[in-house]
């Protein structure tokens, strides 16, 4: 049995390898066997390897040990690695006496003569212990090992980690210091007893004048790795392979832990902050892990010239030319800045090439911004904060406040307090466009046109702008923007964006303040003078001062469209049919129209061209990018008629001038996989690349109408939002209680976290009412958008009442700025040309959108251009069905087919939330599995339980009224608008509410809150209304009745029954019954169904609120409706027949499918508040836009045609541009009841 040795020939030796072999994310680095064993007793046997710290150095060591160390019996570790295909790995194997040493055991604490004395004493134990003669009073390290030598004819291998730990732990000690060098290089240097000698750190050996003082070590560095540079850090290659048998995004992995370069390997990898990535299946800062240093603050601190503009250029993504010879390779001998930036070079904070270091990638980015923000430049932390409102600004061009921010950096900046050259001005730019580095890649004295441009702004996505900024010390802003235009700068990003911004920045000097200038300008219409007298043009201002060229929109929509269905992988569909829309216009009777003419037909001829080029798709766009996607038609249509195909036989206007600007790109095959029969992947698609035109469209001609582009992506980033929901959950995560509701819910948000991280796809989020699923599932959707970046995260909500509700929470989380709550069904449409309102239409271009399964699936088959315009920006997002249990059973399939064709073709991935879990699954292609996200579900049904569901029969409305009389705090839900209404009005008195989507959206969030306070301070609280409050409402009353629905109906109202489990279960009921029905009232067919399905499962169920029996009555429920019951106008069919002929019924489906049953809805704007009114004056005076329509639908209401027809022909409507009604009678609108209608008929809730 071998001793106990603490260095030689350790038995234990191979666990280290052992264990990072078994490692999920293990790379073979095997083959540095293989160049080692090559130096072995040779006069190259001395080894030293400096890297940063994680960059697996004692890895390395373990395995050369694991290797080398005799009776190691490691062959077995080296099975399917690289070494043991070579020739020499059976002559080195486990037949080597191997000393292994860590210095830090020594050196960490006591003087350096103490660790080398403990040292010696310990490695002399060691020997002696092995070779029994060597006398026992022989304290002489070096004659011990002679001896050895001369007696038993060994020779050693030495192991060395953390070498150079004497010169961190013992900074300044310059003796001390020399003293172990000394020690090191008389132990080893001209030594018979030396076979190999490899060490391993973060420094090269210490310099004395130009000298090593390890000079018989061949040094392989982070400057010059040698044979040594693919064996320390992952290489790209292997990056690539850990991606593929991975869910993780090369891309983003590069970002974050790439940037390292290695003369002979290129690009390199932190190799432990990628497996932490791929380990926790999230890209974070990784970088402290493992302790780390603080030096960093420490050196770039110091006082030397210089220094701070060049951490600024750094820090700002930029590139500094340093000098890396002088460095003296210890901590603390610096004499310049080239000298600290090598010393961060080694240390992995900078990476080198061509003479010049930079910051190497984000995660570095991040520890030098924690160091900026500690360090004394006062100004630094809060300009860190304020440089993306300063980002903004520039966009907004606003010229004043870009050069006040600038002012708030000069004057807090007191190491640039006074100016004294151009340098000194860019290093505050540097700094104030901080925020710029996650949109823009920011480049300095970049090469362009005829000169080199001050700074460069580079859009990192697609669809951002560029931006120019020109530098002037004690000169002018116009001389500035003269030279960004007369040095043609804007050159180097023509053909990567549309639009440019140039800003021009002085600093006068004698008044020691900042001006700013900013233009725009369009690649593809001159910003600056008006067309010529031969020119075609597109629009003509409204003041008739300015034109547009139809070749200047035709690129600028091409470039739009290109961007818009990039998120698809189809750039090159959507700027084909952007450049091609409008060479109508090139007719002679077009131009003639710009100036009084009469109408005349300009969206056919690009169709025309691409339909005889045999691309109907495209075409489709094209012919509707006005009047909407029209019916296929048939082949023996007429010329004339409104179909495609009649479009295509029209007779047109000489467009063909359009040949002298305009070319015809090709189109390549989309990359659709197919679904079904491949008719309704078809449709899908060209709906999807009909959105990007048309958004393209409105927003180049809104661009140009108001002089300036629509801004766009100026939005806080997933990561900002992610941010803020993760400070906000913070308090919640230490609990971990599951006897608690808070503990059950800090469960579930946890799993949605982890969730987070999957692979795109199907996820469903069952979680019992009162879990916490809003938040969670927020939670949820961003980090699975940061993960996989996703552009937007879609709420899909049944009622509007539930978009208020979580629109208010998810506001409040993240800033009303980067929250849409979109349920105003308002639509603009033109047959010619654009109008004004149209440009108003909703494009969802916010990060966070809440809307309705109304607005979204309509949307989704519609053939009208406001509506179909957002399409595009639900690709690539991430799509939650809110109470899934609420998709319209009557148009499930279409709908489940919609779902599965944004998961499988435009990136989504979508998640069915609820408490009430349909059974959806049968309906979405076999491959296509659904991942819960909620753990131990039915665990957590059990827990949540918070209310008895009773029967109570048959009522009359005088029996119901009695009963809610005599309850304290009641809900009561019924299935009919008008009977509410008199179930309220029978009951009603002080505490008594009437809920109806017959109320504004504010005047029923205040009301939602009045109920909410009485019910907190347990006040009497009665409210009777439809099913709009059933689901997503935090109500918790301690009754409940609900009128007898789908069992889904009935465990939603319960919902809302103890909800916070605040009182005993036992003195909390859901009461279910049936209600007597007047004559005037009939039960709509598409509610009976359900009450059937209802009544069967509550025979075979004793608790109809568990799952199997939640899973029985949808099972029945769908059973009950069939094929056709679930694509009742055969929305489907009509789709994929379509395919065959390849002739859509684009306009015949948007008519079929209809949520709204009773028809169309108009809107009316109550404007009872001042903010309203102000809308109303806006409105008047001509104001057109998308944020005046979200503004004016927090006041309005829906109402249907019928109602509508009879309020306007009693006078009480005003009809109002941007297809609004204002009430102008104040009586027909109330507190109670909100808008009075007539109602003549029961109306049911079901969407």
């Amino acid at each position: 049995m071998q001793g106990y040795y603490r260095f030689l020939n350790r038995c234990d030796i191979t666990d280290g390898f052992r264990d990072a072999k078994k490692g999920s994310f293990f790379v073979d680095k095997s083959l540095l066997i293989k160049e080692i064993n090559q130096k072995i007793s040779t006069k190259e046997k001395f080894i030293c390897v400096s890297r940063p710290r994680r960059f697996g150095k004692t890895t390395a060591l373990e395995m050369l040990a694991s290797y080398y160390t005799k009776e190691g019996n490691a062959d077995y570790l080296f099975n399917n690695l690289k070494i043991k295909e070579t020739q020499t790995y059976k002559e080195h194997l486990n037949c080597h006496n191997v000393i292994y040493i860590n210095f830090t055991d020594y050196f960490e604490q006591g003087t350096v003569p103490e660790g080398i004395k403990e040292f010696t004493f310990n490695l002399l134990v060691d020997m002696k212990n092995k070779y029994s003669e060597i006398p026992g009073t022989d304290e002489n390290l070096i004659s011990v090992f002679d001896k050895i030598r001369q007696l038993y004819g060994d020779k050693f291998i030495f192991l060395i980690d953390e070498w150079d730990c004497v010169f961190r732990f013992h900074k300044g000690e310059k003796r001390e210091q020399a003293l172990f060098l000394s020690f090191l290089k008389h132990f080893f240097k001209d030594r018979n007893y030396v076979e190999l000698v490899y060490m391993t750190g973060i420094l090269p050996i210490k310099k004395y004048n130009t000298g090593s003082a390890l000079n018989m070590f061949k040094e392989y560095t982070m400057l010059d790795p040698g044979l040594t540079a693919p064996y320390f850090g992952f290489t790209d290659q292997e990056i690539t392979l850990l991606c593929e048998n991975t869910a993780m995004d090369k891309k983003e992995l590069g970002e974050w832990y790439g940037g390292y370069l290695l003369s002979g390997v290129g690009k390199m990898y932190n190799p432990c902050s990628v497996k932490d990535a791929l380990e926790g299946k999230e890209c974070s800062d990784y970088w402290n892990n493992t302790g780390g240093y603080t030096e960093l603050e420490e050196y770039i601190t110091m006082d030397f010239d210089g220094l701070i503009e060049s951490l600024t250029n750094l820090f700002t993504g930029n590139s500094e030319a340093v000098g890396v010879l002088g460095f003296l390779n210890d901590w603390d001998s610096f004499r310049s800045k080239d000298e600290i930036f090598t010393a961060l070079i080694h240390m992995g904070y900078l990476t080198y090439s061509n003479g010049k270091v930079s910051i190497p990638n984000k995660e570095v980015r991040i520890e030098f911004s924690k160091t900026i923000k500690k360090m004394s430049w006062a100004t630094v932390p809060k300009l860190l904060k304020q440089s993306k409102d300063l980002l903004t600004a520039v966009l907004n061009q606003e010229e004043a406040k870009v050069a006040d921010m600038l002012e708030v950096v000069h004057d807090g900046m007191q190491e640039f307090k006074e100016y004294n050259n151009e340098n000194t001005l860019k290093c505050v730019i540097h700094l104030a466009f901080y925020a710029a580095l996650e949109e823009y890649d920011l480049n300095f004295e970049e090469k362009t046109g005829k000169g080199y441009a001050d700074c460069i702004l580079h859009p990192k996505r697609l669809g951002n702008p560029g931006i120019i900024l020109e530098l002037k010390y004690n000169g002018t802003v116009e001389e500035a923007i003269d030279q960004i235009k007369n040095r043609d700068y804007p050159s180097v990003l023509k053909n990567k964006v549309n639009r440019v911004y140039l800003v021009g920045i002085n600093y006068k000097k004698d008044k020691k303040k900042h001006e700013c200038r900013i233009e725009i300008m369009d690649f593809f219409k001159d910003t600056y003078k008006k067309g010529g007298d031969n020119e075609y043009l597109a629009h003509i201002s409204s003041d008739k001062m300015r034109e547009q060229t139809i070749a200047a929109h035709c690129h600028g929509t091409a470039h739009l469209a290109g961007d818009f269905a990039s998120s698809f992988s189809c750039k090159e569909w959507g700027y084909g049919c952007g450049l091609v829309h409008d060479i109508g216009k090139y007719s002679d009777k077009f131009q003639k129209r710009l100036y009084g003419g009469s109408i005349t037909d300009h969206a056919t001829a690009g169709a025309r061209e691409l339909y005889k080029r045999k691309n109907m798709y495209a075409a489709y766009c094209i012919s509707g990018h006005h009047s909407g996607l029209l019916n296929g038609g048939t082949r023996a249509d007429c010329a004339g008629e409104a179909t495609f195909m009649g479009r295509m036989k029209k007779g047109l206007e000489d467009y063909h001038a359009y040949e002298e600007e305009i070319e015809i790109p090709d189109f390549p095959v989309p990359p659709l996989q197919p679904l079904g029969e491949f008719g309704f992947t078809a449709s899908f698609f060209i709906r999807m690349l009909f959105s990007c035109l048309v958004d393209a469209d409105y927003l180049d001609t809104e661009g140009f109408m108001s002089e300036n582009p629509v801004p766009r992506g100026t939005y806080d980033t997933m990561s900002s939002l992610f941010q803020r929901v993760q400070d906000y959950i913070m308090p919640w995560l230490t609990n971990t209680d599951r006897n608690t509701v808070n503990g059950r819910r800090t469960e579930i948000l946890k799993a949605c976290l982890e969730k987070g991280k999957e692979p795109s796809g199907l996820f469903q989020l069952t979680v019992p009412t009162g879990g916490g699923k809003t938040v969670s599932s927020l939670a949820f959707a961003l980090r699975h958008a940061i993960r996989h970046d996703k552009q937007h995260i879609i709420y899909v909500i049944p009622y509007t009442s539930i978009i208020e509700q979580n629109a208010a929470v998810f506001k409040y989380i993240l800033g009303c700025e980067n929250v849409l709550e979109d349920h105003c069904n308002v639509v603009f449409e033109s047959e010619e040309e654009l109008v004004r309102s149209q440009l108003a239409a909703e494009n969802w271009d916010k990060p966070v959108i809440v809307t309705t399964n109304v607005q979204f699936f309509e949307s989704l088959f519609s053939n009208k251009t406001s509506k179909c315009r957002k399409l595009h920006n639900i690709a690539n997002s991430v799509v939650i069905f809110d109470e899934a249990q609420m998709l319209p059973v009557p148009y499930l399939q279409p709908c489940i087919r919609a779902i599965t064709e944004l998961i499988v073709n435009y990136r989504c991935s979508a998640v069915l939330c609820t408490a009430t879990q349909p059974s959806l699954q049968q309906f979405f292609p076999d491959t296509m599995k659904c991942q819960e996200i909620c753990p131990d579900v039915k665990g957590q049904y059990e827990f949540f339980k918070r209310t008895d569901i009773q029967d109570k029969g048959n009522l009359s409305d005088e029996q119901l009224a009695a009963l809610l009389r005599q309850e304290n705090q009641v809900l009561c839900i019924l299935n009919s608008r008008r009977q509410v209404q008199m179930i309220y009005e029978a009951v009603k008195e002080e505490g008594t509410y009437h809920l109806s989507t017959l109320m504004y959206p504010e005047h029923r969030k205040k009301l939602l809150q009045e109920i909410r306070d009485r019910l907190k301070d347990g006040k009497t609280c009665r409210l009777i209304a439809t099913s709009l409050v059933e689901a997503g409402v935090d109500f918790d009353f301690q009754t409940v009745y609900r009128e007898l629905a789908g069992i889904d109906s009935v465990i939603q109202a319960a919902g809302r029954c103890n909800r916070e489990g605040k009182r005993r279960k036992d003195d909390c009921h859901t009461m279910v019954f049936t209600l007597e029905k007047p004559k005037n009232i009939r039960l709509p067919s598409e509610l009976k169904q359900p009450i059937a399905a209802a009544e069967q499962t509550a025979e075979k169920y004793d608790d109809i609120a568990s799952l199997e029996a939640i899973h029985d009555y949808f099972k029945r429920l769908y059973y009950y409706k069939g094929d056709r019951g679930l694509d009742t106008k055969g929305i489907v069919d009509q789709l994929e027949k379509g395919g065959r002929t390849g002739l859509f019924p684009f306009a015949d489906v948007a008519k079929a499918f209809s949520l709204i049953e009773d028809g169309s809805t108009k809107t009316i704007l109550i404007d009872r508040e001042p903010e309203a009114q102000e809308i109303v004056a806006r409105i008047r005076r001509g104001e057109h836009s998308r944020q005046l329509v979200r503004e004016a639908g927090h006041y309005c209401v829906n109402i249907y045609e019928q109602d509508f027809e009879k309020l306007n022909g009693a006078g009480k409507l005003e009809a109002l541009e941007l297809k609004f009604y204002r009430l102008r009678n104040s009586d027909q609108y109330t507190e109670e009841m909100g808008l009075v209608l007539n109602v003549e008929r029961g109306e049911a809730v079901f969407l």
